[in-house]
């Protein structure tokens, strides 16, 4: 086969001599044609060989032959747009692989004439005329002739000519796709350099193989990286010696790196300046073609107006509905089978950056790269990201050897699949604990619960080493598994300026600092982590300990803030699912872009029911904290399978929901014979259905089923006094608990509002004549506020306030205790008239203001109220208040599942 010189000479004589030349252009036609889809030749076989109309018969049919060859070269070079004069409407294409790596810039003897470009060389133009029109007609087919949203136009305009003025629709689609073009010398050098960063970052991509980008690009099936055309106007303008340099070198190695120019140089300046590099276009009175010295070449007339702006609108129409580059997850698990051991280490693949897969791994102590930080604006791919991250995981690695910590602090749903639910029984065997629209003290909690881990391991750890790897050699057939803390949107632990603020910082930076040597690593994820105040005077510390950075499309300000403050390439990703991976704290010459593996929902439900199936008996559900939803008292059997079968010796506990804090428990207050030993309910308790009902009126339920299943000899007796109207008792389930207890075996006697006033003065006069303990008596009271004439004298001149107070002071010795809800604070404190010798010790608030907090629980007490929690403190439990989510109010669904419990098993 010719080489290209050698085609291009035997062309340029068949255009001078005899038909005997045409013959062999024929046949250097023939073979490009053969080979015209190979990127080898791709300036081979372009308008070779045009024998004059005066040749010889056999000449001129050889000419013509020549000639259809030439075209279908050209049609297989340069498709559509890029290749055809300019019709009433190019097209774009639409193959996202395609690109321009040949160009048309005119005719030859009636053949179009190609000349390399993109992924093959670059090109110069000197004219005495303006060259705006030439450049565009360049520009615009190498734009058409690329995949949607595949080339990138930079460029520099130091006359201010308007240079991509005719591209700005394709600019408003996608910013990226469109540089504005610099006009000064610093411009220049600014492009120049981060074009230098460009071709090293590549030539690593392309890992020395040889190929080009285009190569890459179809070797691995899908877009990788993009190509760049650089324009620069007139040239030397801005340029020094050293700044020539450079481009000089860039000419020679960014094509095959995928980074093109179109250079336009003043005629009145140097005529050899880049002569030797790429191809040379003469446009004015003689146009000419440097491959085709002293032939004369009719170059094409700039696209009319009304054409350019078409096809740019199509191309901006394309570039915007342009499919994202993708990466199955599947693809990447090809070798999974949950066989590796974490003594080393854990390395999972998450993407491709090219042909090459890119795997994470943490726990590495010759890099000593430990742990994570992930940010990304909204949709750019953050929390695909974490789920290929799990389960990648959950593909490789035991139970054994990897426990999964994952906290979501905001509204996500990433973590839900992983626990069991009604639909899906089956749940993640790696995850351990699972926080769910969690808030920061449950995150806080868990935190603290990793950090007494942290100190266990160490003492286990220390007699054999210092970290996790020489433990697990030096005790054979130990389980310790490395535990991965995933906290997506962590900056929530950092927004309020108070204790647990505090107590979060402190907390990160032990264990991002500690834990890494006893197999605790952490993943931070957030959307921002610029303007963390909390952070500001430990960034340094903190943030020094991940090496391992991972930025989504952001802005410029957020990509220098988690990768380095010169590092802003996070600002210029294109795509969902487009990553920077820089395991060097950020720093620029560390950054691959990788594309992240999607994680389709089938594939991901295939890995969790994979590794469910693979449990053993030794692995048990994870906790799961569901933030955004009241407790149910139907999950909390265990508690009180295990409190009734501790009944008969100790005090009951009327549960009222989980307290924050791992493990995860039910909890609530012991009613022991001590004053004091009652619970008041204080606050409106949310009406809302989708806030989960009236949680005030939910704990007392939860309270009072709690405490007759601690009864199994029935021995229990329960009054209801009911301040609540008739659609409300029925509306937030108060008749579902009366049906609920006669079931059990404890029917409630209920007393309406108009009798509670004489039932309590009968209860009080009862308590006070009695000089032994009558049995348990829980009297639980709903809106006690509401009730009327509680300040009303009875005959015996006692209001029903003071009988209240008489049954607080007495009950508990004779085993009677109060649980009651005031909706109001205020009258709260009327009915207990602020006698120091009537108590309440267990005080729960539901939607309680923070100025009443204060008055009940004290100054330093911080509050705002939200749906499903209230904030819980027994005086004689608690040395400050903790937060709690609330039961849910009983409806038929809870109670029919409390039911089919067996209480005496």
């Amino acid at each position: 086969m010719p080489t290209t010189g050698d085609a291009l000479a035997l062309a340029a004589t068949g255009l001078r001599t005899a038909a005997a030349r045409a013959l062999g252009v024929l046949a250097a036609a023939d073979r490009t044609a053969e080979v015209a889809h190979t990127d080898r030749v791709a300036e081979a076989g372009v308008a070779r060989g045009m024998a004059t109309a005066g040749i010889a018969a056999r000449g001129r049919q050889a000419a013509g032959e020549a000639r259809r060859a030439c075209r279908a070269a050209v049609a297989a070079l340069a498709p559509g747009a890029a290749g055809a004069p300019w019709g009433s409407d190019p097209t774009p294409v639409t193959d996202p692989l395609a690109y321009s790596h040949c160009v048309r810039i005119g005719e030859l003897d009636g053949v179009p004439l190609l000349v390399p470009l993109l992924d093959r060389a670059s090109l110069t133009a000197y004219t005495s005329e303006s060259p705006l029109g030439f450049l565009h007609g360049v520009t615009l087919r190498a734009l058409l002739g690329t995949g949607p949203g595949q080339l990138a136009l930079s460029g520099f305009d130091p006359l201010l000519r308007g240079l991509f003025a005719p591209f700005a629709e394709l600019r408003q689609a996608d910013p990226d796709l469109v540089e504005a073009p610099g006009a000064s010398e610093a411009d220049l050098g600014d492009l120049l350099g981060r074009l230098s960063e460009d071709v090293r970052r590549i030539t690593d991509l392309r890992r020395g193989r040889g190929v080009t980008l285009g190569g890459l690009r179809t070797a691995a099936g899908r877009p990788v990286e993009m190509f760049r055309l650089v324009v620069l106007l007139d040239l030397p303008h801005g340029l020094t010696p050293a700044l020539s340099s450079t481009l000089r070198a860039l000419l020679r190695a960014g094509p095959a790196c995928g980074i093109s120019f179109l250079l336009h140089l003043d005629p009145a300046g140097p005529s050899d300046l880049f002569g030797d590099v790429g191809d040379t276009v003469t446009i004015g009175v003689s146009e000419g073609w440097s491959r085709l010295p002293g032939t004369p070449v009719r170059l094409d007339q700039p696209p009319a107006s009304r054409i350019l702006t078409g096809a740019v609108g199509a191309a901006a129409r394309l570039a915007r509905a342009a499919a994202a580059p993708s990466v199955r997850f599947a693809e990447l698990l090809a070798t999974a089978d949950a066989t590796r051991s974490s003594v080393d280490g854990i390395s999972v693949p998450i993407g491709m950056d090219g042909a090459t897969v890119v795997e994470l791994s943490l726990g590495d102590e010759r890099d000593q790269r430990h742990n994570v930080l992930v940010t990304g604006a909204v949709g750019q791919g953050k929390s695909n990201f974490l789920k290929v991250l799990v389960h990648a995981v959950a593909a490789y690695y035991a139970p054994s050897q990897v426990s999964l910590y994952l906290l979501d602090l905001k509204d996500g749903v990433s973590f839900y699949p992983l626990a069991a639910t009604p639909d899906s029984p089956d749940w993640l065997p790696q995850a351990r604990v699972i926080g769910l629209e969690s808030d920061r003290e449950f995150a806080v909690a868990a935190l603290d619960y990793l950090f007494g881990e942290f100190e266990r391991r160490s003492v286990l750890i220390r007699p054999h080493g210092d970290n996790l790897a020489t433990y697990l050699r030096a005790v054979p057939g130990t389980v310790l598994p490395r535990i991965v803390v995933v906290i997506d949107e962590f900056q929530v632990l950092f927004e309020e300026t108070d204790a647990l603020t505090d107590r979060a910082v402190e907390l990160v930076e032990r264990l991002a600092r500690r834990g890494r040597a006893y197999g605790i690593h952490l993943v931070l994820a957030s959307q921002t982590i610029s303007g963390i105040t909390a952070l500001l005077g430990k960034q340094d510390g903190i943030y020094a300990q991940f090496p391992i950075r991972i930025a989504f499309k952001n802005s410029a300000g957020e990509s220098r803030a988690i990768l380095d403050a010169q590092n802003p390439d996070a600002a210029h990703l294109r795509y969902r699912g487009e990553a920077i991976v820089n395991l060097d704290f950020g720093q620029r010459a560390a950054n691959r872009r990788v594309v992240i593996a999607a994680g389709e929902d089938t594939e991901l439900r295939n890995i969790r029911h994979t590794a469910w199936t693979r449990r053993t008996g030794c692995d048990e559900p994870p906790v799961v904290f569901a933030g955004g939803r009241p407790a149910q008292l139907a999950d909390a059997a265990d508690e009180l399978l295990r409190l009734r079968a501790a009944a008969p010796d100790g005090p009951r506990v009327a549960l009222l929901g989980l307290p924050i804090a791992l493990p995860l428990r039910p909890g609530g207050v012991a009613l022991s014979a001590e004053p004091g030993r009652h619970l008041a309910v204080l606050g409106s308790g949310g009406r809302r259905a989708e806030a989960g009902g009236n949680l005030a009126v939910g704990a007392l339920q939860a309270a009072a089923v709690s405490l007759a299943l601690q009864h199994p000899a029935g021995d229990a007796t329960f009054t209801l006094l009911n301040g609540l109207g008739a659609a409300e008792f029925t509306g937030s389930g108060t008749d579902e608990l009366l049906r609920l207890m006669e079931l059990l075996g404890y029917p409630v006697r209920t007393i309406a509002a108009p009798d509670v006033p004489d039932a309590l003065r009968d209860l009080a006069a009862a308590l006070a004549a009695s000089t032994s303990a009558a049995g348990p008596h829980y009297v639980v009271g709903l809106a006690l506020d509401r009730i009327r004439g509680m300040d009303t004298p009875g005959e015996d001149f006692v209001t029903g306030a003071d009988a209240l107070r008489t049954v607080l002071r007495a009950g508990p010795v004779c085993g009677t205790h109060l649980l009651g809800w005031w909706t109001s604070v205020g009258t709260y404190r009327s009915h207990l008239s602020f006698d120091p010798s009537v108590e309440i010790d267990a005080i729960l608030a539901v939607r309680v203001s923070q100025r009443d907090i204060v008055d009940l629980m004290g100054h330093t007490v911080t509050w705002t109220p939200r749906d499903n929690r209230a904030l819980f403190h027994d005086r004689h439990e608690h040395a400050e208040p903790v937060t709690v989510v609330p039961m849910a109010p009983l409806d038929r669904r809870t109670a029919s599942a409390l039911l089919r419990v067996d209480w005496n098993a």
